[in-house]
């Protein structure tokens, strides 16, 4: 009796010396699309709590699809991958990430404008013209309504020569909603390798909802395959990337309604036009993603807008 009353003092023990605790709902779900080498998305959902360093984390697990585009419009699945699983753990507003067997803050909700941080020491062999430590700032702070709750956010920017890097807003319980949730590879100028340029799909957990600011299904093209997407109507933007203005031009003349939402789905351009090219002046906005949305007699396409 007394050898079970002192291993339960000691399991009693270690339990209590164990820290960490979850930031997120363990149902939640993301999506995040990419395109460059290919086309499609990351969907990433939570594991069972590992045990690391004496934090219970929670473990992201995260798959890849990737599409090929066929003539005609036809998309077809090029393979599904299992990424190395991700895992974090949370203190009070701050969310902590397991990177190089150490941790490092990944988002900091009580942080204000100009707090820094380190996000990885990450050493890239042979990339030029990098810092040997990667960090992001804080550029502004602020709340979000999230069907219904409100949440914190903090928009991030990767500072100058980081080799990995995170941007754009990030919404508490929730995460990144203009790139990716964990930190990715970086120019030296700061922007995201060209290759793989990844975005904000949706979220949605059985606390706060589905969030999907694009109003497009989370797996499109995963619940189409094979078939026919061509467009009766093609539109194209440039430039896209932009920081001034991006015109937009249709290959019919035909009456067209255009909107611009911005990553929240709060809607910023609504006008009507007959002209086959129209311009959309975009300098006053922030950077980030920002969706056109094309309505005309035959159908409704939307596209990604990228200001930086």
């Amino acid at each position: 009796m007394k050898a079970i009353t002192i291993l339960l003092a000691i399991n009693l023990l270690i339990l209590t010396n164990l820290q960490g605790q979850n930031w997120v709902n363990n149902d939640a779900e993301w999506h995040y699309d990419f395109y460059g080498m290919g086309y499609g998305f990351y969907k990433l959902t939570l594991g069972n709590d590992t045990l690391i360093q004496n934090k219970i984390c929670q473990k992201f697990l995260i798959k890849k699809y990737l599409f090929w585009p066929q003539p005609g419009g036809v998309y077809t699945l090029g393979g599904i991958t299992d990424i190395t699983p991700e895992s974090t753990y949370a203190s009070g507003d701050t969310v902590f990430y397991f990177e190089n067997n150490n941790f490092f803050v990944l988002y900091n909700f009580n942080a204000n404008i100009g707090d820094e941080w380190v996000i990885s020491d990450e050493k890239v062999v042979g990339w030029q013209g990098y810092d040997s430590l990667s960090k992001v700032k804080v550029i502004d702070t602020g709340s979000v309504s999230i069907n219904g709750n409100i949440k914190k956010r903090i928009q991030l920017q990767t500072i100058f020569g980081s080799p990995f890097g995170m941007d754009g807003w990030v919404v508490k319980d929730m995460g990144s909603t203009n790139n990716y949730l964990f930190p990715t590879a970086r120019n030296s100028d700061s922007t995201m390798f060209d290759f793989e340029l990844i975005t904000f799909k949706c979220f949605q957990d059985s606390l706060l909802g589905l969030f999907n600011p694009s109003g497009i299904e989370c797996e499109y093209l995963l619940n189409h395959l094979g078939l026919n997407e061509s467009e009766p109507v093609s539109v194209f933007i440039y430039p896209n990337p932009t920081n001034r203005f991006v015109w937009s031009e249709w290959d019919k003349a035909e009456s067209f309604h255009i909107y611009v939402f911005n990553e929240l789905g709060e809607k910023l351009v609504d006008q009507s036009t007959n002209e086959i090219r129209t311009k959309l002046c975009l300098d006053n906005y922030p950077k980030g993603i920002y969706l056109l949305k094309v309505v005309s007699m035959e159908k409704t396409i939307t596209k990604k807008i990228i200001v930086n």
